[in-house]
């Protein structure tokens, strides 16, 4: 499908596809499963969350996630960057 490939708010694939798997989470995900996240797109924990959390910075004022482990997902950036993640705007 091609809206899984598309990046989103700027991301590339990769860390689209995490921004993607973060929205779905749920409130928190413990640090092993953001991890294993990574390792599953090949991208490096930090870096990744520093560039999801720049984006969500970008467009909500807010970082998405934050916290070490777990790392706590923000339900306000979750709730404004969830429709960009899935086709909208």
């Amino acid at each position: 499908i091609a809206a899984e490939e598309s990046g989103v708010a700027g991301l590339d694939a990769p860390h689209s596809a995490l921004l993607r798997a973060l929205l779905e989470a749920g409130d928190t995900i413990d640090r092993a499963a953001y991890e294993a996240l990574c390792e599953a797109h090949d991208l490096l924990p930090e870096g990744a969350l520093e560039r999801i959390n720049e984006i969500a910075f970008e467009h909500v004022g807010e970082a998405l996630a934050e916290g070490d482990d777990p790392l706590d997902i923000n339900p306000y950036a979750r709730d404004i960057l969830g429709p960009m993640a899935n086709g909208g705007t």
